[in-house]
């Protein structure tokens, strides 16, 4: 019994002595904080973050005898009102993630279907001078003459689109042709 209440006694001042000396603050000792914020990107689109390219009316008849994927002849539509986006000076754009599409195996950006909509129909859909054909994010250098560089921070994004067949099965008639898509973009 003797033995026990020495080595209860020993043990507790042991552990006294530990918390004392763990507790008392040390100019040996510094303290590190390291903060940081995950943002979703630096750069912002300008006031209007939406812009619209207006095809011309076509005729449906001059779908006829068309494979799928094929586009009307004639030039692409470009956006009266590009999307222009602003990043800090010294950013530099690196990616376009466009999405919220579907697209056909033939690379046709297929209509929003409504009451009014045209059927057989889609857009094939540029960005610069390279086809988009899925949702993705497309890396900027892969992308000739797709983004103008303004200067300061400041970029262009140069879309335009075209008339496409959808399928040589459904036969294309009359109505409206809308697709719409989201763009984000990335820089560092």
């Amino acid at each position: 019994m003797k033995r026990s209440i020495i080595a209860a006694a020993v043990f507790s001042t042991v552990l006294m002595s530990i918390n004392a000396f763990a507790a008392a603050p040390s100019e040996e000792q510094g303290e590190l904080v390291i903060i940081g914020n995950v943002i979703n990107s630096s750069c912002r689109f300008e006031t209007d973050y939406s812009s619209t390219i207006q095809l011309a009316d076509v005729d449906a008849t001059r779908f006829a005898g068309m494979s799928a994927g094929e586009v009307l002849s004639g030039n692409f539509a470009t956006s009266s009102d590009p999307l222009t986006i602003v990043c800090p000076e010294g950013t530099v754009l690196k990616s376009i993630d466009i999405s919220g599409g579907t697209y056909t195996t033939g690379g046709v950006l297929n209509p929003i279907a409504t009451t009014t909509s045209a059927n057989g129909v889609g857009f094939k859909l540029r960005l610069g001078s390279a086809d988009i054909n899925e949702n993705t994010i497309y890396d900027v250098n892969n992308l000739p003459n797709a983004v103008t560089s303004l200067g300061n921070g400041v970029y262009q994004m140069n879309f335009s689109a075209q008339y496409a067949r959808i399928n040589a099965a459904t036969p294309v008639t009359a109505g409206e042709v809308r697709s719409v898509l989201t763009i984000a973009v990335s820089a560092e």
